[in-house]
């Protein structure tokens, strides 16, 4: 199963952590992966785009892995930028939940918690 956890602070959104596999089918031919992979490799892709000092977003990538964090340094604008492409991944993947309960986790973690 894939996990999604969302991060939120005082409510901002500050980021994302997408672990493990669907196993929906082998691999090469897993839907459900490659629909979480692409919107979640975008998200990461657009964030570093919206943003000008690139070391605002810490993100690190592997198989099966990636975590993405919004660091406080972001101004307002760019904040304002990332809330809503956060926002935006987290419909598509909700929306990909629906169709795949079992292979789809998607949560938020407020605070720490």
């Amino acid at each position: 199963m894939i996990q999604i956890t969302f991060f939120k602070q005082n409510k901002k959104w500050m980021g994302f952590c997408s672990e493990g596999h669907a196993e929906y089918d082998e691999e090469g031919y897993d839907i459900v992966c490659a629909a979480v992979s692409a919107l979640t490799q975008t998200i990461l892709a657009a964030l570093l785009e919206q943003t000008e000092k690139k070391d605002c977003i810490s993100w690190k990538l592997q198989k099966g892995f990636l975590s993405v964090q919004i660091l406080e340094s972001l101004s307002k604008e760019e904040q304002e930028k990332a809330e809503i492409l956060l926002r935006a991944l987290r419909t598509g993947l909700k929306m990909i939940q629906e169709q795949y309960p079992e292979y789809v986790s998607v949560k938020i973690k407020r605070n720490g918690r």
